[in-house]
């Protein structure tokens, strides 16, 4: 009744089938606990099905957009090393605010990463990224342990949400691009 009560809700703004299916997985997920735990003798969401929904294909961006992405941060040299690290490492915004200075290896062009599912991981830096890194790093004032961190003091780390308004900050200089350019767009890119 919640999930079909959850997609009827709002005729104007129908809820994805995605979504449906999150919130469907997250109840069957919580109902086997709460039988796994002895709270239920059974459990009410066994006989629903998935919900199917069609899987996107992952947008990335061509080499036009990248250039253009580029050219929109040139005038900071903080964001311009941003972009140049994620499309280099093709690394995830919640690994890119954990990274350190000290998580490079200049020599080896490795940098290593720490992220989702609690892995340990390396990737590497292209010439275009290193450059940008280290004019970044030559022009910051602070002592901060941190690879990427605020431009005021006491210079932060920085947080997802700033990656992602960091971009947004870029998008607006780009009006060409059409599709919709997060942190993880450049993931997709690198891949």
């Amino acid at each position: 009744l919640f999930l079909y009560e959850y997609k009827n809700r709002n005729p104007e703004k129908p809820v994805s089938d995605r979504t449906m299916d999150k919130f469907r997985s997250i109840l069957a997920n919580f109902f086997k606990w709460c039988v796994s735990e002895k709270y239920l003798t059974e459990n009410p969401m066994e006989n629903v099905s998935q919900i199917k929904f069609e899987v996107k294909p992952r947008e990335a961006l061509d080499q036009y957009e990248l250039e253009q992405i580029r050219y929109a941060a040139r005038d900071d040299l903080r964001d311009s090393a941003i972009i140049e690290f994620l499309y280099s490492t093709g690394c995830r915004a919640a690994e890119l605010i954990i990274v350190k200075k000290d998580d490079i290896d200049w020599n080896n062009k490795t940098v290593h990463l720490f992220g989702k599912g609690r892995k340990h991981r390396t990737s590497y830096i292209n010439a275009k990224a290193e450059v940008t890194i280290k004019k970044y790093l030559e022009s910051r004032e602070d002592d901060s342990e941190y690879l990427f961190v605020s431009k005021r003091a006491p210079h932060n780390q920085l947080s997802v949400k700033t990656i992602e308004d960091i971009i947004r900050k870029i998008m607006k200089k780009c009006p060409d691009i059409h599709k919709t350019v997060t942190p993880h767009i450049f993931r997709h890119t690198t891949a």
